[in-house]
């Protein structure tokens, strides 16, 4: 239980953060507060937790760093179980560090003990997940709510309108840890996946409650969403969130940790390190959404525990160039398709895609994937195609796809567009292509339909219209249009 007084609070008429005088209206919080009512009255029996809100300091503060845990492991981290409990428990750590500081850490995680089940793990919990929001402020931890979690999108809803509202700031960063699939969206829960899943959320679905978090706050954009989660380093998720956030991390790889030599065994889901850039904002709480966005990729490589290494593929974008970008796909989708009318470069293009590496269908821990969730960076799915054309194989007569692939490479390789900051690895598993030590990949996605889904009968035009939608940032457009040129669907009896 808090007891002490903060600074910008009276000691003689203890306020709760909606402003209303407890020592008029007792503990019952007014009744026309539609935002802290819901983290009180659900812990009702739990002073600490209304004192915590009570209590809590609600002076604007320059940044503000928004934490959503909602998956669990039963694997053993550094401090409890992988996930949620682990990282919630690193990230306390970090409260005596904000005194002093102009900053506030809101920090919800899902909670489960699988005690229904004695002796079983955590993903065996038949009981609905408990989710806590805390606080680190001031030097301080504050406990706002203890309860019944209320799914993916309404602990997520939760904390964002809590925060936005209640520790306002003039940089606010949002730190998602999830299973990512892509443009498939997110998933919370355990990683096994069996019946526990604690929800998901598509990728648009997850900017539409972010954007209406913010329109309750009156305010236009987050500084910067940091994706902890797998695969979400994809092209459709960049067009989704760029109507919500300046500055987006993620990775198009598996966030898992590599064995080292001292721990050869070691192959985990770690994700990032949230604590190194999380510490740096509270040093520096004035820094701009591209510093933060940097700061987050410059730690990727550092893991949680010293004998492991961190994730092995992160990248910021810089959502404001993503219409430009889009353009260049789509002039590139229209060059393939051109070009896929002449005779033999339609089977050429195809074996670009199956030979490219497939992070879902390789990368993957966790959720099952399936065919409708391949991903190939940009890079070697180019890479492939100008092999073939400097070889002969793919003919491209007027040299409009020659152009476009030079054009989209360009700007993928410029930082100062699209693409910031990476962390990337340098080996391919290519070697026949691409030769060692080269960089093999953008960190950036695309959706592309592998052979499974090409030549599969069982798909009919509405299945795949649906998985060329997934590219919502070219949706109508020629890139569109060259995805649907590849697929030659067998259509069911009596399908349109």
């Amino acid at each position: 239980m808090v007891e002490s007084t903060l600074p910008g609070q009276q000691t003689s008429s203890t306020k709760p953060v909606d402003g209303t005088d407890k020592s008029a209206q007792g503990d019952k919080p007014a009744s026309n507060d539609h935002l802290l009512q819901p983290f009180l009255s659900q812990s009702t029996d739990d002073t600490r937790a209304r004192n915590g809100a009570a209590q809590l300091d609600t002076t604007p503060t320059d940044s503000t760093i928004v934490v959503d845990m909602s998956i669990l492991f039963d694997l053993q981290g550094a401090h409890g179980h992988m996930g949620a409990e682990d990282k919630a428990n690193l990230l306390k750590e970090l409260k005596d560090k904000t005194k002093d500081h102009s900053v506030s850490i809101v920090l919800e995680s899902l909670t489960a003990d699988g005690k229904d089940v004695p002796g079983a793990p955590l993903s065996t919990s038949k009981e609905p997940y408990g989710a806590q929001m805390i606080v680190l402020r001031d030097g301080q931890e504050f406990d706002i709510s203890d309860g019944k979690s209320k799914g993916l999108k309404g602990d997520l809803q939760d904390v964002l309108d809590f925060a936005l509202k209640n520790q306002p700031s003039k940089n606010v960063a949002l730190a998602i840890n999830a299973h990512g699939i892509g443009d498939q969206g997110i998933l919370g829960g355990t990683q096994e996946n069996k019946g526990r899943e604690n929800g998901r959320m598509t990728a648009s679905e997850l900017a539409g409650t972010i954007k209406s978090s913010l329109n309750k706050a009156g305010r236009d954009k987050l500084d910067v969403v940091d994706m902890d989660s797998c695969l979400m380093a994809e092209m459709g998720v960049l067009h989704s969130m760029s109507g919500v956030t300046k500055q987006l991390v993620a990775s198009e790889r598996t966030e898992k940790v590599k064995a080292t030599p001292e721990a050869p065994a070691t192959e985990q889901v770690d994700g990032q390190n949230l604590n190194a850039w999380i510490s740096k904002v509270i040093d520096n709480p004035k820094m701009t959404d591209a510093q933060v966005a940097h700061e987050i990729v410059a730690d990727a490589n550092q893991g949680y525990r010293g004998d492991v290494q961190g994730a092995d593929s992160l990248v910021s974008f810089d959502l404001s160039h993503v219409d430009e970008f889009s353009d260049l796909m789509n002039k590139l989708g229209k060059a393939l398709s051109d070009d896929s009318k002449i005779p033999g470069n339609a089977d050429q293009i195809n074996k670009s895609i199956d030979e490219t590496e497939n992070f879902a269908a390789a990368q993957q821990y966790g959720p099952p994937t399936s065919s409708k969730e391949a991903k190939y960076d940009v890079k070697q799915f180019m890479a492939n195609l100008q092999f073939r054309l400097k070889a002969k194989l793919i003919n491209d007569p007027d040299g409009e796809l020659k152009q476009a692939m030079e054009n989209v490479n360009h700007y993928v390789d410029d930082r100062s567009k699209l693409i910031t900051t990476v962390h990337l690895p340098y080996q391919s598993d290519r070697n026949n292509l691409f030769g060692p030590n080269k960089q093999t990949s953008t960190g950036l996605s695309i959706y592309l339909p592998n052979s499974d889904v090409r030549e599969n009968p069982s798909y009919v035009k509405a299945d795949m219209d649906q998985l060329q939608s997934t590219e919502t940032g070219t949706a109508n457009g020629d890139w569109n249009t060259f995805l649907g040129s590849l697929i030659k669907p067998i259509h069911r009896l009596g399908s349109p």
